[in-house]
C-alpha cells in the first residue's frame, strides 16, 4: 500500500467553494474532497502532491481554485490557548523540515474561529522566527511557512511558492487603494495584471465598454493606451480633462454596429448575461486588430457557474482563443476571461 499523502489544503470564494471541489474531484476522481471552513477544503489521496494538483491547475486551467497549501501538521483547538502555545506548537513541526533560511510567513483564517487574530498571530510569529535566525517575508521567497486557523483548530503547511498557485495567504490578493482610484473595479484589473503575465499592448488604442465611471479607463491609460470610453452616463471629473480619453455617449451595440476604427484591446466589465456579454464581444472582432486582447467579465450565479461560462468559452471561441478564465479575488459572482483574436473564424 503507498503511503498516505499530507493533506493540502486550497481555497475559493465562500459562494463558489462547492464548485472548487467540484473541479478538483474531476481531476483527481480518486481522491477524498472535503470542505473544512466557509472558503477552504482539503484534497487527500495516496500518493498524491502539491506539486501534482499545482501542475494540474495550469494544464486544466482550474478557474475557482485559488491557493494551495501542503498541511504538515495540525494545533487543535484546545491546545492553542495563547499565542505563545500557537507557537511552540508550530516550531515543534517546521523545526524538523528542511526549511531555508529565507522564508515567506503566511497567516489568515477560514471563517471567523473567535480564536486569536490572524494578524497579531503573525506578527509575534515572525518575531519568533527571527530570533531562530531566519529571513522572514510577507511574500516572494520560495519556501512558505503557514498558519491557517480554523473552527477545530490550526492547520501548519509548508510548501513551496510555486505550488501554492499564489503569493497570498489563502489566495486573497489585498491591494491599497490609490488616491485617485475611481471605483472599487479598478482592483479587478490591477489584480489580473499583477498576478498574471497579461501581455500588453505598449501603446495603441482601447475600448472600455459600458466604461462608466471610467475606473478600467483609468487603469487602460495608466498604462499608455488611449481609450474610447462607450457610456451614455457620465464619467469621473478627473477623466474630463485627459486628451487620451474619448467618451462616447452611447450603448455598447449602437457603438460597434456604426464604429470604423481599429483597437488593440477591448474591455467589457459590463452587468450583463454572460451569453450577451460574450456576443457583444464575438460583435467587438471586427474592430480588434489580429492578435489583439479582449479583457471582460462574466457576471454568475453560484447556481451552475461552470455551465455558464462553458457556453461563453464555446461562443469565444468562433474569433478569439483563450489565455485565462479565473475567478480573481477581487472578482465577487463573476469571473475574468482573457482572449486573443485569431486571424480566422471557427465555426462552432
Amino acid at each position: 500500500m503507498p503511503a498516505q499523502s499530507a493533506p493540502i489544503l486550497f481555497s475559493a470564494a465562500e459562494d463558489y467553494l462547492g464548485t472548487a471541489m467540484a473541479e478538483l474531484r474531476g481531476a483527481f476522481p480518486k481522491a477524498h474532497v472535503a470542505q473544512i471552513g466557509p472558503d477552504l477544503g482539503s484534497i487527500i489521496e495516496a500518493g498524491l502532491s502539491i506539486g501534482d494538483i499545482a501542475d494540474a491547475a495550469q494544464a486544466t486551467s482550474f478557474i475557482f481554485v485559488r491557493h494551495l497549501m501542503r498541511q504538515v501538521g495540525f494545533i487543535p483547538d484546545a491546545d492553542a490557548t495563547d499565542i505563545d502555545a500557537i507557537i511552540a506548537a508550530a516550531w515543534s513541526i517546521w523545526s524538523d523540515l528542511p526549511i531555508q533560511s529565507n522564508i515567506t510567513l503566511q497567516v489568515w483564517s477560514s471563517g471567523d474561529p473567535n480564536r486569536i487574530r490572524p494578524d497579531e498571530l503573525r506578527r509575534s510569529l515572525q518575531a519568533f522566527l527571527i530570533e531562530q535566525n531566519l529571513d522572514v517575508a510577507r511574500s516572494g521567497r520560495e519556501n512558505i511557512l503557514s498558519l491557517v486557523l480554523t473552527a477545530k483548530g490550526i492547520a501548519v503547511g509548508f510548501n513551496s511558492s510555486s505550488s501554492a498557485l499564489s503569493d497570498w495567504p489563502g489566495g486573497s490578493v489585498r491591494l491599497a487603494k490609490p488616491k485617485n482610484q475611481i471605483s472599487r473595479s479598478e482592483f479587478k484589473l490591477e489584480e489580473l495584471f499583477r498576478e498574471y503575465p497579461i501581455r500588453l499592448p505598449e501603446s495603441g488604442r482601447a475600448l472600455d465598454l459600458g466604461a462608466s465611471p471610467g475606473g478600467w479607463t483609468r487603469i487602460l491609460r495608466q498604462h499608455g493606451l488611449e481609450v474610447w470610453a462607450v457610456d451614455p452616463a457620465d464619467l469621473h471629473p478627473s477623466l474630463s480633462t485627459d486628451s487620451g480619453v474619448h467618451h462616447v455617449r452611447s450603448t455598447a451595440g449602437p457603438f460597434l454596429a456604426a464604429e470604423s476604427l481599429e483597437f488593440d484591446i477591448v474591455v467589457n466589465d459590463m452587468r450583463m448575461d454572460p451569453e450577451l456579454s460574450s456576443q457583444l464581444m464575438l460583435d467587438a472582432a471586427r474592430m480588434l486588430r489580429i492578435g489583439g486582447l479582449i479583457i471582460l467579465t462574466l457576471k454568475l450565479s453560484p447556481s451552475y457557474p461552470v455551465d455558464a461560462i462553458n457556453r461563453s468559452l464555446t461562443s469565444l471561441a468562433r474569433w478569439y482563443d483563450v489565455e485565462l478564465v479565473r475567478q480573481l479575488h477581487h472578482n465577487r459572482h463573476e469571473v475574468t476571461i482573457v482572449a486573443r483574436r485569431r486571424a480566422e473564424h471557427h465555426r462552432v
